[in-house]
């Protein structure tokens, strides 16, 4: 978490200063889409909030009657 508000802040930073969103993923070295993503969030709890809530299929799995890997069936 630590990371992403600090990503957050050096985005919202160069965007103040006028710096385009190409230009910002080649300083900070990040992908376009998360510098996208990263500009158009107000604040960095709406970043946080979709990590926190963010289940990955492999956790899912389970629930939906899946126990082995790599299963079929």
């Amino acid at each position: 978490m630590r990371r992403t508000r600090e990503r957050f802040a050096a985005v919202q930073e160069l965007r103040v200063q006028g710096q385009s969103l190409g230009a910002i993923s080649r300083q900070l070295d990040l992908d376009h889409g998360t510098v996208r993503r990263f500009a158009r969030a107000t604040t960095v709890d709406e970043l946080l909030a979709k990590a926190v809530n963010w289940t990955s299929t492999l956790d899912k799995r389970p629930r939906e009657g899946f126990t082995r890997p790599y299963s079929c069936q």
